[in-house]
């Protein structure tokens, strides 16, 4: 299992919010500068300590705390939990996401030495590195009552460890707080995640996010014949055949590695068991190997080599006086300790995972596809049976070019993904990766981030700006040196969805807006909600933009007509924008409304008008400008508020009496409440989905979603056609125009420059492979010659664009294009 988590890409922090109650804290930790077998001092912050967790039987958990190398201010705080159970966190610290690897070289009696990990999950986010369950690692209880856990009681003690060790780091509590883990720690991370989610139910102060989970768990292997004779019990099996059968399972598998099956076999440092169930234990127990530094010890180029070394450093004195172990706490540290008390006595975590994915709370699922002791078929299966329906099918992910594994998207924000030959690829950074492989990681993980701030709270410009240069960069950072790695298609353009010709990364700006319109939506529908407390952000853009999506009715009766002879006949339950007017220049509409929601000057309610467009004089000398319909008609109480200038036009008298006629035909009715309709989405309820896509209407649909997105091709393939079309692959005359070296002729038939419709319709090779097309699907008159890459008149864009666009000031050129 450490195998494939060197291999998860550290993006990909997919994980959850923690709640960080103030609670009584009794803990011990310090700053550590110096490392032993580290030359220099440490370029990151290092902080251990413990914590106490259950005062009764004087349990303390030890951690290993370090700080984000970016933006600690800022950045999220990771907690991550490895396996066993009872492995320590010092697997995650050196040998998995940590900042530190051991150098590998023969042992030669001499402390092993420690090098900095230019790929650690620290550049990024601040880490606390547990040793839980107690007895794992540095952790100890004074009364061994204590060491006697098991799943549910361990998982309330990572809660409790949390809360006092935040009471204690209060400058982190405003961070975004992530849980993450592998192996074992993936039966128990739900469990922590119901916890919390009852926490928030429950109102538990202060009010958390939570967001997502990561982990990998499933340590048995699928062998059918082991499940029909087992019934599952495969630790302490109690017939014959299911112990015969698990015996020649033993047998077989013994002659492969377990941690990868395509690895050498390795020895392992563990003593022999005493029997064959401890050595069932033992191998279905995917976190086994026991850290005694036996006779013999692994060879170098076993990755078990790097535990051999860790237990040696971690035993030596001065190690544990540069940690600040307590003395006398425990003997010999070994990585994993088997041996102690523990209950499993979570039988299953898929309950606790259907009742947080009703709930909205992301899930990502890793497996290694060559990993027998967490096989990825066995983690497949259960995901299959919480019977969620699939929304993105199979697809690969690439490192190097290369299908680094397959990922699959269910309902219920689930998704499971595979780590192909995890021990051979080595951690990838973003030039490393295909475009669409990098547009997959800006859309889905470059982004989280900046959703989670950019809910609350109004972004300024300038900062979603920078936002948009770091994912232009992650973008376009395969580019060859001749483009100076400059972006190739116009950052709005990319930012618009699929079938609007752009590639569904999404707009910030435009999303920032999406979510803010929760605000006036709350405030109508609940106004109870803690959202409406916090304050309404948006400002008048974004109030235009929600009264102009959604349909109000001023109470619930019926809008009436009046005919000549004074009979009224009921015509619709919502107002509409009308200007239907009687022979003799009256209105015909009469409301009965209440009206005590609706606000009076601000909202579209009259006529489907705002009364401060209606008379945006009257509004400007209105000394009231934040009250209700209710209150502002009764008596007609909005005239008393109005201060006339000291010198009265015609148009101020006209806009008066214009809205005093409209307002009189208006008529209470008590019994009768205000309601809104979010007009985008048939339910008429908002969502910050259907904001985000309203935005985007008047556009003109792109025929390349058809073209390119929805027919078979491999991904890299569409998007290479998705620039082609555009005209934006670097060609020679493209090249030529910014002066840029090029290789000037087309290189196939050195005869015109090359240029993309060249090279797709022109060249005489390329010709020739036309003839061969039409001649296999017989087509046998095709014409070439007038045809040319896309560009805005195919598009049809000039026939369609609005008239506000046409007398639009041109804008500068971007300089992506």
């Amino acid at each position: 299992m450490q195998l494939e988590l060197l291999m998860v890409p550290h993006l990909l922090l997919g994980l959850l919010l923690l709640p960080l109650s103030p609670s009584a804290s009794a803990s011990a930790s310090a700053a550590v500068t110096h490392l032993p077998g580290f030359h220099g001092p440490l370029p990151f912050y290092l902080e251990t300590g413990y914590v106490d967790v259950e005062e009764k039987t004087g349990t303390e958990l030890f951690y290993y705390f370090v700080e984000s190398e970016r933006s600690p201010g800022t950045d999220p705080v990771l907690l991550w939990l490895t396996g066993g159970p009872r492995c320590s966190g010092f697997s995650g610290f050196a040998f998995e996401v940590g900042p530190v690897n051991f150098v590998l070289a023969p042992y030669d009696g001499h402390l092993p030495q420690l090098v900095y990990n230019p790929h650690s999950w620290s550049k990024m986010a601040s880490i606390i590195f547990l040793d839980s369950p107690v007895g794992s690692g540095f952790s100890y209880a004074r009364d061994l009552k204590g060491y006697d856990v098991g799943d549910m009681s361990s998982s309330l003690q990572v809660v409790t460890f949390l809360n006092k060790w935040f009471d204690e780091h209060p400058r982190y509590r405003s961070n975004a707080f992530y849980i993450g883990g592998s192996s074992y720690a993936g039966k128990i991370i739900p469990l922590i995640a119901q916890y919390i989610s009852e926490g928030i139910e429950q109102r538990k102060q202060p009010v958390i996010n939570l967001k997502a989970r990561l982990f990998s768990w499933q340590p048995y292997y699928r062998l059918q014949a082991a499940i029909e004779n087992c019934k599952g019990d495969y630790i302490n099996p109690l017939n014959n055949i299911c112990a015969g059968i698990l015996n020649t399972i033993e047998k077989l598998l013994s002659e492969v590695d377990h941690d990868h099956i395509l690895d050498d076999k390795c020895v392992r440092t563990a003593p022999n068991p005493v029997n064959a169930a401890a050595e069932r234990n033992r191998f279905l127990s995917e976190e086994h190997i026991q850290q005694n530094v036996p006779s013999p010890h692994p060879t170098i180029n076993c990755f078990s080599y790097r535990y051999y070394l860790a237990n040696i450093w971690a035993n030596e004195n001065v190690t544990r006086d540069a940690l600040r172990i307590k003395q006398g706490t425990i003997g010999e540290w070994v990585r994993c300790i088997t041996g102690l008390p523990y209950t499993g006595d979570l039988p299953s975590s898929i309950p606790y995972h259907l009742n947080l994915s009703t709930r909205g709370y992301r899930v990502l699922v890793f497996s290694g596809d060559h990993d027998p002791g967490v096989p990825f078929l066995g983690t497949y299966e259960w995901i299959r049976s919480l019977n969620f329906s699939i929304v993105d099918d199979w697809r690969a992910w690439h490192v190097d070019g290369q299908s680094g594994g397959f990922t699959v998207a269910y309902a219920n924000n689930i998704t499971f993904a595979t780590v192909k030959v995890a021990s051979k690829l080595t951690t990838y950074e973003g030039q490393n990766i295909t475009t669409i492989g990098r547009t997959a990681l800006v859309k889905s993980v470059l982004t989280s981030q900046v959703i989670y701030f950019i809910t609350p709270l109004i972004i300024p410009p300038s900062i979603l700006f920078k936002v948009n240069q770091l994912e232009r960069a992650f973008l376009w950072s395969g580019s060859d040196k001749t483009t100076g790695a400059k972006c190739k298609v116009n950052w709005e353009t990319v930012c618009r969805p699929l079938e609007y010709g752009g590639l569904g990364v999404l707009n910030m700006e435009k999303f920032a807006r999406a979510l803010r319109l929760r605000w006036p939506w709350y405030e109508w529908k609940e106004p109870t909600k803690l959202w409406v407390g916090m304050g309404n952000p948006c400002n008048e853009e974004d109030l235009n933009f929600f009264y102009a999506s959604t349909t109000i009715t001023v109470g619930n009766d019926h809008a009436r007509k009046r005919s000549k002879n004074g009979d009224e006949e009921v015509v619709h339950d919502v107002i509409q924008i009308t200007e239907d007017l009687a022979p003799n220049g009256r209105h015909l509409r009469v409301q009965h409304t209440y009206g005590a929601k609706t606000p009076f000057w601000e909202s579209p309610w009259l006529l489907g008008h705002k009364p401060k467009n209606i008379a945006p004089l009257i509004f400007e000398v209105s000394s009231r400008k934040k009250w209700k319909v209710r209150e502002a008609i009764k008596h007609n109480t909005w005239m008393l508020k109005i201060k006339p200038p000291t010198v009265i036009s015609v148009e101020f008298i006209t806009q008066f009496f214009t809205l005093w006629m409209l307002l009189d035909e208006m008529h209470l009715d008590a019994l009768a409440e205000d309601d809104i309709l979010w007009k985008h989405m048939t339910s008429g309820h908002y969502s910050a989905a259907s904001a985000y896509k309203a935005q985007f209407i008047g556009m003109v649909f792109s025929p390349m979603d058809q073209m390119v997105w929805k027919v078979w091709g491999p991904p890299k393939v569409k998007f290479f056609a998705w620039l082609a079309l555009q005209d934006r692959i670097w060609t020679a005359d493209r090249l030529a125009k910014r002066g840029w070296p090029n290789c000037g002729l087309c290189p196939l038939c050195k005869r015109v420059q090359e240029s993309g419709s060249h090279l797709f319709f022109k060249c005489r090779y390329t010709l020739r492979l036309w003839a061969l097309v039409t001649e296999k699907f017989h087509i046998f008159e095709l014409d070439t010659s007038s045809w040319r890459l896309l560009d805005s008149s195919t598009l049809g864009r000039q026939a369609l664009v609005t008239p506000a666009r046409q007398t639009a000031k041109p804008k500068p050129p971007s300089p992506c294009l």
